[in-house]
């Protein structure tokens, strides 16, 4: 399939016509079209799968008619956008075009009718029309919708591919095995009434009248359903089984390692445990330094003043004849009781007595001498102290060092044993993994040995009903002849079934190879990837020389999808050049497919100057047609490699937020 033009019509932000003329030059088989953001790369992108499929992946999405058009239409008027494909594929010249219908109505643009039709180019150069009832078939026969997103895609839509859907129906199609699949269908089996056995099968049972052979049929057919179930679920069983052993043998690889691997993780859990004892330690030690400096530290900080005031009162004269501690409240209390402390009478007018109220005049709050000599007192025990503090915080200090250093070493010890572990790989998960692989297999054997069992018990009665059946058939000629036909129909039916089974094997096989060939251009590293029988794409890492299921990055996932989707296209279209060079092997049948362009929305979005370059180096070698919507700057780097397969070269110029303008750099 190569796509020769797109033409828009008021589509978004694309006003009236605006056409784009794609290069389907082999040697020139890149299409660049540069765009900022917001100029409308994305909307091209998305009117190929509105043409393709009637999907739209944007804001407001019923809204297609381009808004200054659908602004300036009159109450009443209709006005189209449309979108209009041309195509060659299999040698054949397509043009699909779909339409929308909008009206203003009551000041509101509002959508009408949608139309498609689609046509193709008969040798002479007549056209002719597809049936509607038809055009969805046919597009998807040239590009299955499945696989859509894997050859028109976004940056986004990159991350995800190849991840969680089953895509081997959809694979096999494009790799042309779709063919073989349907003749197993259309010839079918007795029990279906519908395929060709079961029509021979059911007209000969017409040419019997005895109700035991009929009957006898009947638990045929009962049994090939039963048989066509338990083969389905044996089919499950024996692909979970070749997964499990193949996972069974990487995890006793790898295991293989356990004991020195153990020793290190020994070793570094003693690290983790003096870490976590010197980590506690080191709190404790700062909540104590927290507590002592709350505790001291104002004494610490207010020393210069200390200094300067003790000076000064030693400066100053200041009467203190007081005594230290007493006051006046509790002189005037003696009095009052009229005994001394020391037992003697106090009369009043006495000389103990005057002697009282004479010191009353030096004690607080009278006396100002001895509040002065009470701080004086106050201030020297704040100098003795700070001494203490200074020694404690310097021990404190100390001791916080000598902890952040043992820290800080087993921290290293830590770091380098983790390192030499992840070479190795940690491996208790893969002990417990290993033990579930192993009980999965038992259970997967039992199950499988079992239906074989019940098949192995279904096929002995049905082969005896069937002998019975044979032999009671009405011998007539037109009996004879439906044996022999449904006999060679069957005959057909087991050789296209082996042949599509090697077929299928080897479809994967060479897939794999081409998808991790890649891979290694695109990447270096020891990484490889893998397909399971879902064509789902997994990365798997190199570890002493084992492959284990390994983490991405977002630009490592990024560059394992773009090769999964490069192996895509480029064994497509290996397939139809050895087909047409008549080198497929003479003993095979071969299926031959189409190639594939690969439509593409910023490819090299969030991906490093290195990988884009391997990138685009790759993508015009394996895909017959490559069709890219980039930004400048990511474009610089892909330019240095690829800029020699550019065929076709345009820009998208924003006029405003919804218009712009495509203008034409490099013409096809």
């Amino acid at each position: 399939m190569l796509i020769e033009y797109l033409k828009m019509v008021n589509f978004r932000q694309f006003k009236e016509e605006t056409i784009i003329n794609f290069s389907c030059d082999p040697e020139r088989n890149v299409t660049v079209i540069l765009g900022n953001n917001t100029c409308g790369k994305t909307t091209l992108l998305q009117a190929f799968n509105w043409c393709f499929f009637n999907k739209v992946e944007l804001p407001h999405k019923d809204m297609l008619l381009n808004y200054e058009v659908g602004n300036s239409m009159p109450e009443g008027i209709q006005s189209e956008v449309s979108v209009e494909i041309g195509l060659q594929h299999g040698g054949v010249h397509y043009h699909i075009k779909r339409r929308r219908v909008f009206q203003k109505l009551n000041g509101k643009v509002v959508p009408q009718g949608q139309y498609v039709d689609m046509w193709y180019k008969e040798p002479d150069g007549q056209s002719q029309p597809i049936l509607n009832n038809q055009i969805a078939d046919k597009i998807n026969s040239i590009l299955p919708e499945k696989l859509s997103s894997y050859f028109f895609f976004d940056t986004e839509r990159v991350l995800a591919i190849g991840e969680g859907e089953d895509l081997s129906a959809a694979v096999k199609g494009l790799l042309g095995l779709s063919l073989l699949d349907n003749i197993v269908k259309h010839l079918g089996k007795r029990t279906n009434a519908s395929s060709v056995i079961g029509q021979f099968y059911k007209e000969q049972a017409q040419f019997t009248p005895d109700a035991s052979v009929k009957k006898a049929m009947d638990i045929i057919n009962d049994d090939e359903e039963k048989k066509r179930v338990l083969n389905s679920k044996i089919e499950e069983h024996k692909s979970d089984l070749e997964s499990y052993n193949k996972r069974l043998t990487q995890l006793n690889q790898i295991l293989a390692q356990a004991d020195e691997t153990q020793k290190l993780q020994k070793q570094r859990d003693g690290y983790e445990r003096m870490l976590r004892d010197r980590k506690n330690e080191l709190s404790r030690r700062k909540e104590d330094q927290r507590k002592l400096i709350n505790k001291e530290g104002a004494s610490f900080l207010l020393q210069p003043l200390i200094v300067k005031a003790l000076a000064f009162l030693k400066r100053t004269k200041v009467d203190d004849k007081g005594i230290k501690g007493l006051t006046a409240v509790t002189l005037q209390e003696i009095l009052r009781r009229g005994i001394c402390v020391c037992g003697q009478k106090l009369e009043k007018n006495s000389d103990a007595y005057n002697h009282i109220l004479k010191e009353i005049e030096y004690v607080p709050p009278a006396s100002i001498g001895t509040l002065v000599r009470n701080y004086k007192d106050s201030l020297n025990k704040y100098r003795e102290d700070n001494g203490s503090l200074l020694a404690d915080l310097k021990s404190s200090y100390q001791q916080i060092s000598s902890i952040e250093e043992d820290i800080e070493c087993y921290s290293d010890e830590i770091n380098k044993l983790s390192k030499q572990i992840a070479e190795k790989e940690d491996l208790s998960r893969f002990e417990e993994e290993r033990a579930n692989v192993t009980r999965r297999l038992r259970e997967l054997g039992r199950l499988k040995d079992d239906e074989l069992g019940k098949i192995g018990s279904l096929e002995h009665e049905i082969n005896e009903r069937q002998r019975y059946v044979d032999a009671h058939f009405n011998d007539s000629t037109k009996s004879r002849e439906l044996r022999v036909c449904m006999a060679y129909a069957e005959n057909v039916s087991e050789w296209v079934q082996s042949i599509y089974s090697k077929s299928a094997k080897k479809v994967r096989d060479d897939l794999l190879s081409k998808v991790n060939d890649i891979f290694r251009k695109m990447y270096t590293g020891s990484r490889k990837v893998e397909l399971d029988d879902k064509y789902q794409v997994k990365l798997f890492a190199d570890v002493n020389g084992n492959y284990v299921e390994s983490s991405m990055s977002e630009g490592l996932r990024r560059v394992k999808n773009f090769a999964f989707i490069a192996g895509l296209v480029a064994l497509a279209k290996e397939k139809v050049i050895a087909t047409a060079g008549g080198v497929a092997e003479e003993e095979e049948v071969d299926f031959s497919s189409e190639p594939y362009p690969l439509v593409m929305d910023a490819p090299f979005s969030n991906v490093d100057e290195k990988h884009t370059a391997n990138i685009a180096k790759i993508l015009p070698e394996v895909a017959e047609q490559v069709i890219m919507f980039v930004m400048q700057k990511d474009w610089n780097y892909a330019k240095k490699v690829m800029d020699d397969k550019v065929g076709a070269r345009y820009k998208l110029d924003k006029v405003n937020e919804v218009h712009t303008e495509l203008e034409v750099i490099q013409n096809v």
